[in-house]
């Protein structure tokens, strides 16, 4: 893998970490929290997607995006080449591939997942969408 890679896959892995953190800090839903609360979960991130109030809404499509962005990222990487044979199989599990979504179809993937996986629902909604995107957009 290249230097460069590596070096803009870690500054977009920063920033998109910054950007979800100041989303977290700023939102009326479930995903506002103070320190001393447990990370939101899988199952806050689908209440938030199921609302009916349009600012759970917008937090649950930004976050999904943003998950999704990084994925698409990683696995951009993984399409072009720039991850060693190696090391395929670690970045695989983080990346999606092969496919341009919409916000309407990120938010239909992870529902219907949350919904047909209820045991995951505890886990940090990092996981859970995560789980979601991979099962539907695997790299191989």
């Amino acid at each position: 893998m290249t230097t460069g890679w590596v070096k803009t896959l870690l500054l977009a892995a920063a920033l998109g970490g910054a950007l979800i953190g100041s989303m977290a800090v700023g939102s009326t839903g479930a995903l506002a929290q103070s320190a001393d609360q447990s990370p939101p979960t899988t199952r806050q991130l689908y209440e938030d997607c199921s609302s009916n109030n349009a600012d759970r809404q917008l937090s649950c499509a930004s976050y999904l995006a943003g998950v999704a962005d990084m994925m698409r990222l990683i696995g951009s990487g993984i399409e072009k080449g720039r991850v060693s044979d190696a090391a395929r199989p670690d970045f695989a599990a983080f990346g999606i591939c092969n496919h341009n979504y919409t916000g309407t179809e990120l938010r239909q993937v992870f529902m219907s997942w949350a919904a047909a996986n209820p045991s995951d629902l505890d886990n940090y909604r990092l996981f859970g969408a995560r789980r979601a995107f991979r099962q539907a957009w695997r790299c191989r």
